[in-house]
């Protein structure tokens, strides 16, 4: 059951929702709490699914401030600008993920819908 559950997301998305709910937890107290890459990453892709696109924000700056020269969360800021019709600063998230990384297909994308 565990492996049809993971096969059609359910498991992944109650898992990334409980990973969100601990972020904004540790936001709304003002405590510092380390999150890799990976969890950063299910956050992020649970805020766009359900179109919180300014949680989205709030965590990507928040997971520059640790990983600063991490290209993908330029690209993954840029998409969220995007979606908020903050074009000029999408443009310049994506322009510098891609001086990085020219041949990122999702990069690429990101760049031809602004």
């Amino acid at each position: 059951m565990e492996n049809y559950e993971s096969h059609y997301g359910w498991g992944d998305q109650s898992e990334r929702w409980v990973k969100a709910l601990r972020f904004e937890e540790m936001m709304g107290n003002g405590q510092f709490v380390f999150f890799d890459l990976l969890t950063l990453e299910e956050i992020y892709f649970h805020y766009m699914r359900h179109h919180k696109f300014t949680k989205g924000l709030q965590l990507i700056n928040f997971a520059l401030q640790q990983y600063p020269a991490t290209t993908e969360l330029y690209s993954k800021r840029g998409a969220i600008y995007l979606e908020l019709g903050r074009l000029d600063e999408a443009r310049r998230d994506i322009e510098r993920a891609i001086e990085f990384h020219p041949n990122d297909l999702e990069i690429v994308f990101v760049k031809a819908e602004i």
